[in-house]
């Protein structure tokens, strides 16, 4: 899971950092033509969720790592408070940007509830950790890296469901079939694997 996450996290960056928007999309990522056609704001508000999502998939990966947690608990500690700025920040930035998805309503939907549930995640675990309510914290963490784990997903996604439509065609067309449901599926499905890791761990659950 670190491994994807890092490679995610260093591909995409790379990707939109080191090209133009429109070039971008004239090479085929249908992402970028999206926002190569939108203002400079909506541009700006792209490239930080961009990197700080990036930084977030890195971040929080390692945090998981039991070793850091007990051998160097300031440094969980530090880069717990990284991982939260960066999430809070791609997860507010996502929610801007999901107002202009290539998928529509379904992604201003989907990935809107995204980010929501990422911001939400995040604050309430940052919030019981500085309560020393340390199993809700590993919990709320949980839910959280798992919304974050969302930027993979949905590349694994697209990379399964594009083939199987007939491969990638110069219309764009197969790429708009496979990403129609992408915003959903690239957290959803995290989400149910999050709350199962949660309960075997007898972890607090979601309170009604």
């Amino acid at each position: 899971m670190l491994l994807t996450s890092i490679a995610i996290a260093v591909f995409a960056p790379l990707q939109y950092l080191g090209g133009d928007l429109a070039e971008l999309g004239a090479g085929g990522n249908r992402v970028a033509a999206n926002y190569a056609q939108r203002s400079a704001l909506i541009q700006a508000v792209l490239y930080i969720h961009i990197v700080t999502a990036g930084v977030a998939l890195v971040v929080g990966g390692a945090q998981f790592s039991h070793r850091l947690r007990t051998r160097f608990p300031l440094a969980h500690r530090y880069s717990g408070r990284l991982y939260a700025v960066a999430a809070l920040l791609g997860g507010a930035s996502g929610l801007v940007v999901a107002c202009t998805s290539a998928a529509g309503l379904t992604g201003l939907i989907g990935f809107g509830a995204l980010a929501v549930g990422w911001m939400w995640s995040t604050a309430s675990g940052w919030a019981s950790a500085r309560s020393g309510r340390i199993a809700d914290h590993r919990a709320w963490m949980i839910r959280s890296f798992a919304l974050a784990y969302a930027a993979v997903t949905l590349r694994v996604w697209l990379l399964v469901t594009i083939p199987l439509l007939g491969g990638f065609d110069t219309a764009g067309d197969n790429f708009a079939r496979a990403y129609a449901p992408v915003p959903f599926l690239c957290w959803i499905p995290n989400l149910i694997v999050a709350e199962t890791l949660i309960a075997r761990r007898n972890l607090p659950g979601l309170r009604p």
